[in-house]
C-alpha cells in the first residue's frame, strides 16, 4: 500500500494530537467516556500504563504511515459490542468525515468492513441495518480495486521474501474473506431473496474472495430451485 508519512513537527501528546483530532475528541465524548475509551484501547505491544491516544509523548520527527482514517477505524474495532455501539458509531462517523479522494483503497476497504460489523451488531435498529446494507454495497462496489491492491502488496512482499531467501509466502495471493459479500449474502437469504444471494455468492467465488462459497452456493441453488417449484405449484 502506498502510504504517506505523517511526521510530528513538534513534541506531541498522543496519536489524536498527531492527527489533529484533539478538538473532535473533546467535543464528541464526555470525560467519563474518554477515560473509558483510553482504558480499553490497548493495542498489542503497547505499554498498558500509557494512554496512546492522549498521553504518550511523541517526539519531534516521530513518523507513521498510519492515516487518521486508519487510526479511527482501528479504534472503533475495540468498541464493537452492544454496550459500546454508540461510541463505535461516533468514531466511524468521524472517519467517514475525513474520507478523501486520495485515500488508499485498503483504508476504504477496512473502514467499510468495520462499519458493517458495527452497524450489523445493532441490526434490531432498522436504521442501523439499513446502514450496514449500504456499507456492504459500497464495499462490494470497489472490491475489484481492493483485490488488485491486495495482489499488488502480495507481489511486493513476495519479491522481498525472494530477495531475502525466504519461501514462506505462497506463490499466489489468496484474497481474505470479504465481509461485504458475506454479510449481504446472509441478509438477502434471510429476506428470502435466494436468487440475489446466489448471484452475490457466485460473484464473490468468481472474484477469488475467501469464504465458504463452495458450500453456500449449492445450498442457495437448492433453495432457488425449491422456491421456483413452489411458485409454479401455486400458479397451477
Amino acid at each position: 500500500m502506498n502510504r504517506v508519512w505523517t511526521e510530528a513537527k513538534e513534541p506531541t501528546k498522543g496519536l489524536l494530537s498527531l492527527f489533529n483530532l484533539t478538538e473532535w475528541w473533546h467535543s464528541t465524548f464526555t470525560d467519563s467516556e474518554k477515560e473509558y475509551i483510553e482504558s480499553v484501547y490497548k493495542p498489542f505491544g503497547s505499554d498498558p500504563s500509557e494512554k496512546l491516544l492522549t498521553g504518550s509523548q511523541l517526539d519531534t520527527g516521530t513518523k507513521t504511515t498510519e492515516s487518521s482514517v486508519s487510526l479511527l477505524y482501528g479504534l472503533a474495532q475495540w468498541f464493537n459490542s452492544k454496550k459500546d455501539i454508540d461510541i463505535a458509531k461516533r468514531i466511524i462517523a468521524k472517519a467517514e468525515e475525513l474520507l478523501a479522494p486520495d485515500l488508499p483503497v485498503l483504508d476504504l476497504h477496512f473502514l467499510y468492513s468495520t462499519m458493517i460489523r458495527v452497524y450489523y451488531k445493532d441490526r434490531e435498529n432498522s436504521a442501523s441495518l439499513s446502514r450496514a446494507i449500504w456499507a456492504c454495497k459500497r464495499l462490494i462496489e470497489f472490491s475489484p480495486r481492493a483485490a488488485a491492491e491486495f495482489k499488488r502488496e502480495h507481489r511486493e512482499m513476495k519479491a522481498i521474501a525472494i530477495k531475502d531467501g525466504s519461501s514462506k509466502l505462497p506463490a499466489r495471493c489468496k484474497l481474505p474473506r470479504h465481509i461485504g459479500f458475506q454479510q449481504l449474502c446472509i441478509i438477502l437469504e434471510k429476506d428470502g431473496d435466494f436468487k440475489g444471494a446466489l448471484q452475490l455468492a457466485q460473484r464473490a467465488y468468481r472474484d477469488g474472495w475467501d469464504g465458504d462459497w463452495s458450500l453456500r452456493i449449492p445450498k442457495l441453488e437448492r433453495r432457488v430451485n425449491s422456491s421456483t417449484i413452489s411458485s409454479k405449484r401455486q400458479t397451477t
